[in-house]
């Protein structure tokens, strides 16, 4: 996850950054646009950081941990 995040544009880690509140608060919350990935995928969920760039993640008991950040159309 971090090495994909570090080639990201500024535009979009400000807007991740904005959203890490949120998402420690409440990874489901609307804003967030939050979903359980279907098929093989069916443990991870993806939540909205822009209209086209998704963050990934999995919850291991109280911790949300990211895997893939990215473009929709290459992350699914």
């Amino acid at each position: 996850f971090e090495r994909v995040y570090k080639k990201l544009p500024d535009s979009v880690k400000k807007k991740f950054k904005s959203l890490v509140p949120v998402i420690e608060n409440n990874p489901f919350d609307d804003v967030l646009k939050t979903h359980m990935l279907q098929g093989n995928k069916f443990h991870i969920f993806s939540l909205s950081v822009t209209y086209k760039i998704r963050a990934l993640f999995v919850i291991k008991g109280n911790t949300i941990v990211f895997s893939d950040i990215g473009n929709h159309d290459d992350l699914y």
